[in-house]
């Protein structure tokens, strides 16, 4: 979550671009697949969309197409 959080903040300030949030969005959505607990499934489901903001947000805005 750090992680993610911290390429989503640099994303924001033009530092790299959306696709470091966009793997990390990717990755949490495997540890979520993967995990068997259903609380900590639940709990971490919806942090994967939020990792992916940055990514949803340069498409929306025309600041990026999608290839």
């Amino acid at each position: 979550m750090k992680q993610g959080f911290a390429a989503m903040q640099d994303w924001l300030s033009g530092k790299i671009n959306y696709h470091t949030a966009r793997n990390i969005s990717f990755a949490i959505s495997r540890l979520v697949r993967d995990e068997k607990d259903l609380v900590k499934k639940r709990f971490y489901q919806p942090f994967s969309p939020l990792m992916a903001s940055p990514h949803v947000n340069t498409i929306a805005s025309g600041k990026q197409t999608l290839q």
